[in-house]
C-alpha cells in the first residue's frame, strides 16, 4: 500500500513486520502455533467419541454434550490462553527492543533524524508498529477466542473484555521493549533487558518475594515448631 501521512507506521508494519528471524526459529514458532491447537481434537474425542468418558447419556447432538465440550473448551483458553498471550506480549517487547537500536545498529538512525519529522511522532510511529506489527500473533489468539466461542466454553461478553486487557497490556510490554532500545547501545543488550524486564513485571517480583520474604519466614517457623518441643522437654 501507499506510505501515507504515517510513514514509521508503515515501515514497521508493512517492512519491519513481526520478528527477524532465522528459518529454524520460524520452524519453531510454526510447531508451537500448531501444538497449541492440539489439545481441541482430544477435546472433542473424550466429549463426542470417547463412549467411556462421557459424563451424561444421549446422543452426540444432545445439549449435555455441547455443554461437556463446552467445558473442556473453557479450561483449554484458560490454559492454552494465558500461555499464548504472555508469549506474545513478550514478542511485542522484544521487537520493541530492536525498534531504536536495530536503526543505531543499521546506521539509519541518523537518516531518520534528518527527516522533517519530530521525535514524538517516529517514537509513537514504533510503538503502533510494536503492536500492529504482530498482526499475525493476535491473528493466533483471536483464533483461540473464537473457536472457544463457537463452541460455548465463554460468555461473548467476555470477548470484548479480553480485547480491551490484552490492548492494555500489549502497550506496556511495547513501552518496556522502546524504553530498553532508547537507552541501550545495541540490540542484544536492548533484547536482554526487555525480557528481564517483562519477566519482572510479568510476575516476577512475586517470585522474589516468595523467595526473599515467605520462604526465610517459613524457615523460621519450622526451626521454632522443631526446637518448641525440646525446650518443653528440658523444663519438664
Amino acid at each position: 500500500p501507499e506510505v501515507g501521512s504515517a510513514p514509521i507506521l508503515w515501515k514497521e508494519v508493512f517492512v519491519d513486520a513481526g520478528l527477524r528471524m532465522g528459518a529454524f526459529g520460524k520452524v519453531v514458532v510454526i510447531g508451537l502455533v500448531g501444538l497449541s491447537f492440539v489439545p481441541i481434537a482430544f477435546i472433542f474425542w473424550f466429549a463426542f467419541i470417547d463412549y467411556s468418558s462421557w459424563r451424561h447419556q444421549g446422543d452426540w447432538w444432545s445439549i449435555e454434550r455441547w455443554e461437556q465440550f463446552g467445558e473442556g473448551m473453557n479450561v483449554y483458553l484458560r490454559g492454552a490462553g494465558a500461555v499464548a498471550t504472555s508469549l506474545v506480549f513478550l514478542a511485542v517487547a522484544v521487537r520493541g527492543a530492536g525498534v531504536i537500536s536495530g536503526e543505531r545498529d543499521r546506521h539509519t538512525l541518523d537518516v531518520l533524524l534528518t527527516t522533517p519529522l519530530n521525535a514524538p511522532t517516529i517514537v509513537w510511529g514504533k510503538w503502533w508498529g510494536c503492536i500492529l506489527g504482530m498482526r499475525w500473533a493476535w491473528a493466533w489468539i483471536f483464533s483461540l477466542w473464537v473457536l472457544t466461542l463457537a463452541a460455548g466454553g465463554v460468555h461473548p461478553i467476555m470477548f470484548p473484555a479480553a480485547v480491551v486487557s490484552i490492548a492494555i497490556y500489549a502497550s506496556g510490554f511495547a513501552w518496556i521493549g522502546i524504553f530498553c532500545s532508547v537507552q541501550m547501545r545495541s540490540t542484544l543488550r536492548a533484547t536482554m533487558a526487555a525480557i528481564l524486564m517483562s519477566i519482572f513485571f510479568g510476575g516476577g517480583y512475586f517470585l522474589i518475594f516468595v523467595v526473599c520474604c515467605v520462604l526465610p519466614l517459613s524457615f523460621d517457623l519450622s526451626l521454632i515448631h522443631i526446637s518448641e518441643p525440646t525446650r518443653l522437654r528440658r523444663i519438664s
